[in-house]
């Protein structure tokens, strides 16, 4: 929603970078785990904060990297 205030924080999958002028794009892709927080121990690399999600009766975990950025310009996945 266009029209819905902003958060605190930048929104993740660089939203608050896309204009309607933006062409449509591959945004993020991710990459399913049995364990998100042991794999995200395991990483080398800061891949973000684990965050619970939900839509209608489905909710999951996801790492959203600070600042809304995808991980290393996009080369690698969220979890």
């Amino acid at each position: 929603n266009p029209n819905a205030p902003k958060p605190a924080r930048p929104r993740w999958f660089e939203l608050d970078d896309m204009t309607p002028e933006t062409p449509p794009r591959l945004a993020t892709w991710v990459a399913r785990t049995e364990d998100i927080r042991s794999t995200l121990a395991a990483s080398s690399e800061p891949l973000g904060a684990v965050e619970p999600m939900s839509r209608g009766d489905l909710d999951w975990l996801i790492t959203i990297p600070r600042g809304g950025r995808l991980p290393f310009g996009g080369i690698a996945p969220m979890l």
